[in-house]
């Protein structure tokens, strides 16, 4: 396990970060991957039910295993505003 230091998560963040930036790319009506970090999702519902899953089976406090930190920090990364969320 590893402490997310200094930045807490919520639902609201989350929620931000994967519905606002994980739009659908279009190209002549054909729905692509949605790719955060190394991970790439068939759908956006797919992307955000796994964020959702990370922030559901935390209690509030804990440490986030290696997997879900690289996931969380990736999503974050994804933010255009990445830099102000994190101060």
């Amino acid at each position: 396990m590893q402490r997310f230091a200094g930045i807490f998560l919520n639902s609201a963040c989350l929620r931000v970060a994967a519905v606002r930036y994980m739009a659908f790319k279009k190209d002549d009506n054909v729905r692509k991957k949605i790719e955060i970090g190394e991970r790439e999702f068939a759908t956006k519902k797919d992307a955000l039910n796994h964020f959702k899953t990370i922030l559901n089976s935390y209690e509030f406090g804990l440490n986030l295993n290696k997997d879900d930190l690289k996931d969380i920090l990736d999503l974050l990364e994804s933010h255009p505003n990445v830099k102000e969320k994190l101060e």
